[in-house]
């Protein structure tokens, strides 16, 4: 059961952490107005960390608008999260309807799979999209 009072993000950090252990490196949380680092291993140079900020806001505002096509496209329609491999992490990002974005980074090499991104999106929203949910 999720607990009422703690914030999404808080719920999306225990379930990686249990996951990935000391390969997470990082949660972001992006809006429209700011970006703030809601963790970050205590290895991380924090300075570091902020300036890969405005690299990736780029990621998100792209998201943001893929989340809400200025187009109908059926066969495509709205973008939900996203997977990158860089040379020095992996990051994904949970693309919220609101026009928020969570985006989380691991150590290089770490594994995860696709399937595994719908745990964490209902983590962090409590729900999933049908579009998402797996068919049986």
């Amino acid at each position: 059961m999720v607990d009422a009072s703690e914030s999404g993000t808080d719920r999306l950090q225990r379930v990686l952490g249990r996951r990935f252990d000391d390969a997470l490196r990082s949660i972001v949380v992006y809006t429209p107005n700011e970006s703030r680092i809601h963790y970050l291993r205590e290895d991380i140079d924090r300075d570091a960390a902020v300036g890969r900020l405005i690299r990736i806001e780029q990621l998100y505002h792209a998201e943001r608008l893929n989340n809400t096509p200025l187009v109908h496209d059926p066969n495509l329609d709205r973008l939900h999260l996203s997977l990158f491999r860089f040379d020095g992490a992996v990051v994904v990002h949970l693309v919220d309807p609101g026009g928020a974005v969570v985006g989380f980074s691991l150590d290089p090499g770490t594994h995860v799979e696709v399937d595994q991104l719908t745990e964490f999106y209902e983590a962090l929203f409590g729900d999933l999209p049908e579009s998402l949910r797996a068919s049986d």
